[in-house]
């Protein structure tokens, strides 16, 4: 059985991987690169060869996951930006002092676009990383060399463009089965709070973690798919058709985060008995049919997912099992077989997309475009977009003052090209970077020096050359670390077979990679953003989110008209508050504040939200609208709390260290009570500390 296993897990990868977005693209991306550069040598126009490999090279970063409208934009943008770049930069030539002024500005320039959103973003990231391979590549004709540029980076977006309208639902394919992998993970999470060997404390922490990946597919696929307008078409089948399995996908993962209980209690009620066990493997075969399920929306291929004869005999013999128990724990067994049935259920109908598509207003779960307006109104110090820009500005000045103090250096560009890659606005980011490019470059140049000195024939050199850039563009989105590693070598042996083999590409990328590395972490603390100063907004963000979903969820049972926003969109950004928080502690864990903060006390709090949340969703999916009238005083007390929560969020101690949550509030409480239990506990730690 576990030789079958692992046969499969084995084959499901290699489908992801081979099947999967990132692959293609790198074979796309890694065709677009390399034929233009051919072509040009073969032709005799190295020059152009150098611009246009360069344009789509570079220009390939900046395509993100998206619909039709989206890439059409980015590419719009991106070309004529590139173009603009390029020019600049060749026209500073004349000075090197004007050359410092003008890296100076468009590091600041471009690194402001973040303003606006993810894409320009990138876009101005790239544009950044475009002007510094400029400088290294010291062009002579400028205006030609700007134009190769653009023209390998139209070129690179018309093969991307076309991709797209043959295939315009080939993201959001990728986006559902990532979605649907990370729910399959989040389940098996679920299974440890069932096994006794395991500490709860871990288990929370690990399901918070995962609900945060979730929610990011979440928000990738609602942002792909409900953002095209094409897909929205009332007459567009196929958009109706994911429409209908995205909203199944979401109402599964709502099913799985209704399963919920006081485990601690749960453990010591069945300890003895063969439930807990069964309760394990039984969520242990829904996750092995969701992780099939995922795999069949790479292949787009409707794969059969039918039920287990065994997990139907297991479901049978929990049933059977909860008789000859008490009416408690009956009731208690009952309801976990219940949940565990729908959940499969859920997962059927994603599978069979039966059309369960109800009319919501869509634009609410998509986030508001970003204005002109917006990039002004971060053109301040207070802004943490401005302060980083500015911090990126003169690291990029310092890179530059450094390069120019090896004059006779052919790779001293290697330092502002690691310090733009590894700046990042968190201080956490900035140090993860820092350790992965290290890592990445040292191990490839261990690599590319084997290669160089094993392989002396030029052809099978740069054939070595394409595959390592197409592991680079494999990995470059999920695994940075290993595109690190694959650009090293790549980079080495081409450098090589152009320039003739010599020891001073691998000592100069060595040093100027240190040099660069270490600045850029250095500069952290030059206009810090520190998360331990966004923990009291983050928190009353949480809390918020708490409040509005239980008030509207309690509103929708009680019957109330003219709620301000569904259950759904209140779900959501219950979810993304709580998603924020767990991401501000994560970044936190590694800054230096991280002594003076009482940690222990803030995964206390994000527990108790989780489970405050995933209450309200079983409060949600539940049948008690007939006793929401005896249950209205707890909900109106739970919403109280929460309210007085908020209001003294701004107020509350991280700092803190002898604040410690009460214990033991909800043991053996209906879900009202459970819900009102932990807005008491919430309530107490936020004004304690």
């Amino acid at each position: 059985m576990h030789l079958v296993n692992r046969v499969g897990s084995i084959r499901s990868l290699l489908i992801e991987f081979f099947y999967g977005e990132y692959f293609k693209d790198a074979l796309r991306n890694t065709f677009c690169v390399i034929f233009p550069i051919g072509l040009f040598f073969f032709l005799g126009y190295p020059q152009a060869a150098i611009g246009t490999g360069l344009g789509a090279l570079v220009i390939s970063l900046t395509d993100l996951p998206g619909n039709r409208t989206a890439k059409l934009k980015t590419a719009v943008l991106s070309v004529s930006l590139f173009f603009l770049t390029t020019f600049l930069v060749g026209l500073s030539f004349y000075s090197q002092w004007l050359t410092v002024i003008v890296i100076f500005l468009m590091a600041f320039v471009f690194a402001m676009m973040s303003a606006i959103g993810l894409r320009e973003s990138v876009v101005g990231t790239m544009c950044i990383i475009l002007a510094v391979f400029v400088l290294g590549l010291h062009t002579g004709n400028n205006l030609l060399f700007s134009l190769m540029v653009m023209t390998g980076g139209a070129w690179y977006y018309a093969i991307s463009l076309i991709q797209t309208a043959i295939l315009p639902f080939r993201s959001t394919h990728q986006a559902i089965h990532e979605c649907l992998s990370a729910t399959a993970s989040f389940l098996l999470t679920k299974a440890k709070f069932y096994d006794p060997s395991t500490d709860l404390q871990e288990c929370y922490k690990e399901t918070i973690f995962q609900h945060q990946q979730v929610f990011e597919k979440q928000e990738l696929i609602r942002n792909l798919l409900l953002t095209d307008r094409h897909a929205m078409e009332s007459t567009n089948a196929k958009g109706r058709r994911l429409l209908n399995i995205v909203n199944s996908t979401f109402s599964l993962y709502e099913q799985v985060t209704a399963i919920h209980y006081n485990y601690d209690d749960l453990r010591k009620r069945f300890a003895g008995t063969s439930v807990l066990e069964t309760v394990i493997v039984l969520i242990e075969f829904l996750a092995s049919d969701l992780n099939k399920l995922s795999v069949s929306y790479l292949q787009r291929s409707k794969r059969s997912i039918t039920a287990d004869k065994n997990y139907a005999a297991l479901l049978q013999n929990l049933q059977d099992i909860a008789i000859n128990f008490e009416a408690a724990d009956r009731e208690t067994l009952l309801n976990i077989k219940l949940n565990l049935k729908q959940v499969s259920e859920y997962i059927h109908q994603v599978n069979n997309n039966e059309d369960q598509f109800s009319r919501i207003n869509f634009s609410d779960f998509v986030p508001v475009p970003a204005t002109f307006k917006t990039l002004l109104s971060h053109l301040s110090l207070s802004s943490p977009i401005a302060r980083f820009s500015l911090r990126l500005a003169l690291l990029c000045l310092s890179a530059c003052l450094i390069s120019y103090a090896f004059p006779n250096a052919k790779y001293s560009y290697w330092v502002l090209l690691t310090v733009v890659v590894i700046a990042k606005p968190r201080f956490s980011v900035s140090w993860n970077r820092n350790l992965q490019r290290l890592t990445g470059t040292f191990a490839g140049i261990v690599v590319g020096m084997i290669m160089l000195l094993l392989i002396k024939n030029p052809v099978i050199l740069l054939i070595l050359s394409s595959l390592f850039l197409i592991g680079f563009f494999t990995f470059n989105r999920p695994r940075y670390a290993l595109s690190v590693f694959f650009i090293t070598p790549c980079a080495l042996i081409a450098l090589s077979v152009l320039q003739g083999y010599s020891t001073e590409i691998l000592i100069e990328r060595s040093i100027f990679t240190i040099i660069g590395c270490t600045i850029a972490f250095a500069a952290a603390y030059i206009f810090p953003i520190w998360e331990s100063n966004s923990i009291k907004p983050a928190l009353a963000r949480l809390l918020a989110g708490n409040y509005q979903y239980l008030e509207t969820i309690v509103a929708t049972k009680v019957g109330m008209g003219g709620l301000q926003i569904s259950p759904k969109l209140a779900r959501k950004l219950a979810d993304n508050s709580l998603a924020s928080f767990s991401e501000t502690i994560q970044h936190l864990l590694q800054e230096p504040q991280i002594k003076h903060i009482n940690i222990q006390m803030l995964y206390e709090i994000q527990v108790i939200s989780y489970r405050i949340n995933g209450m309200t969703t079983a409060l949600n999916l539940s049948s008690t609208s007939g006793n929401m009238e005896m249950m209205q005083p707890f909900f109106k007390q739970a919403l109280e709390n929460i309210d007085f929560a908020i209001r003294n969020a701004l107020s509350f101690d991280p700092g803190n260290m002898e604040c410690v949550a009460p214990k033991g509030l909800e043991n053996n409480k209906n879900l009202a009570e459970t819900i009102t239990a932990l807005s008491l506990q919430l309530r107490a730690v936020i004004t304690n500390c």
